[in-house]
């Protein structure tokens, strides 16, 4: 898929799957959460190029024992990665319980069709962010290239951040209209910073 079709396809998901079918709060918070989530992927895989030529093999050392050591030491440090949007959603989760009293994910899931939407989400988002991690770890970036790339990813995890926290937070406030409206607006802020960081 091109990179921009994928980049606004993917933002605009979740304001689509509201508008088209009725879906609240909770299930808008998930969906851009599993977002955030892959999104991050993209954070590990700058931090691995960038250690990428610290990772090959000392001269006296086994190939093959160096590099399953390697494999287990990114095991271990592959959860660092996922760390913050987990927390951020668990934190979500106790927010969302008083407006929801059957439950965040109960509510989020009411309506079968947002399995669709989680499958084109991991689709086209996960086809956009592993070929993105692809290129990435095959031309390991230089030192200032990578502090550049890695606060762009930055940046894009701390949107999403804060567009959860802000939804989470407002939608006991505003209703159906104020949702879409601010679920668009936040999928065109993306959108736009998404296309401005990366044209092609």
């Amino acid at each position: 898929m091109n990179r921009r079709a994928a980049i606004i396809a993917a933002n605009l998901l979740v304001p689509v799957g509201v508008l088209a079918f009725g879906w609240n709060g909770a299930a808008a918070i998930f969906l851009i959460w599993l977002d955030t989530l892959l999104v991050s992927l993209l954070l590990g895989a700058l931090i691995i190029a960038a250690l990428s030529p610290l990772l090959a093999p000392p001269a006296e050392l086994h190939r093959g024992g160096w590099m399953i050591g390697v494999g287990i030491g990114m095991a271990f440090a592959a959860p660092l990665f996922f760390v913050p949007p987990i927390v951020v959603g668990l934190e979500l989760y106790d927010w969302l319980k008083p407006q929801f009293p059957e439950g965040p994910l109960v509510a989020a899931f009411a309506d079968r069709v947002i399995y669709l939407w989680i499958a084109l989400e991991v689709l086209i988002r996960g086809d956009y962010v592993f070929a993105r991690a692809r290129k990435i770890l095959q031309q390991p970036a230089h030192a200032p290239s990578f502090a550049v790339q890695t606060t762009t990813q930055l940046l894009a995890l701390m949107y999403r951040m804060v567009i959860l926290i802000a939804l989470a937070w407002l939608s006991s406030w505003i209703g159906r209209p104020g949702l879409l409206v601010f679920l668009f607006a936040a999928a065109a802020f993306l959108i736009y910073s998404e296309l401005r960081k990366n044209p092609s």
